[in-house]
């Protein structure tokens, strides 16, 4: 099989669902101080709720706060479901980018290498959202290539960015780069390990 839009592929990290890494908590820090004035919080590629209900045990979310998580629709109907079993205050799902130009703050933790062209889709948003915070990113000095992941349920097309082009392509969106920090994902390719990445990247992007 190939990509996330299969029941095996979304269930593939459902037991992350209460979950924090140490790579987290740079968002977790970033959001502490966002998510006082946020209303509604964009979770690109956010699984079934997985940041969500993870991140609630250590933040205090607003009542009015809308947490809407975009994915693919196997993956949307997977969080629907385990919603449903679970309180969600805030907590919605949705298969488009539709609302992005209302959000506060774009959440995507490792979403964006799994995308076809992400900047082109962001370019087409009527409005992007003040603050950007990003997670897993696989970002290397090489020129930008795509490898395939065995997720093990499934292979899927993942990008290996170039970090100068990457970062360039959010400040042409009108943001700058607040934060950065290694995460403790990292890539080998057997065939090509100089393509091998040690140490994948997140960053908090603000206009």
């Amino acid at each position: 099989m190939v990509g996330f839009g299969n029941a095996s592929s979304a269930r593939r990290v459902a037991h992350h669902l209460f979950r924090v890494f140490p790579m987290d908590y740079p968002i977790l820090l970033w959001l502490n101080r966002l998510l006082p004035s946020c209303r509604l919080l964009f979770d690109w590629g956010g699984n079934i709720g997985i940041s969500y209900f993870a991140f609630r045990r250590h933040l205090r979310y607003p009542t009015d706060l809308t947490w809407l998580v975009s994915d693919v629709p196997a993956v949307v109907a997977e969080g629907v479901a385990t919603a449903k079993n679970l309180s969600f205050p805030g907590l919605c799902f949705t298969t488009s980018l539709e609302r992005l130009c209302e959000a506060d703050i774009l959440l995507a933790a490792g979403t964006l290498q799994f995308i076809e062209a992400p900047f082109d889709l962001l370019r087409a948003q009527k409005a992007l959202p003040q603050h950007v915070l990003l997670n897993k990113v696989p970002v290397y000095s090489l020129p930008a290539a795509v490898t395939l992941q065995n997720m093990g349920t499934a292979l899927a097309p993942n990008h290996l960015f170039n970090e100068t082009e990457f970062i360039a392509h959010l400040t042409a969106f009108g943001y700058r780069m607040i934060d950065e920090w290694e995460t403790d994902l990292s890539c080998h390719i057997p065939i090509f390990p100089e393509h091998s990445i040690r140490a994948y990247k997140g960053y908090f992007f603000s206009k």
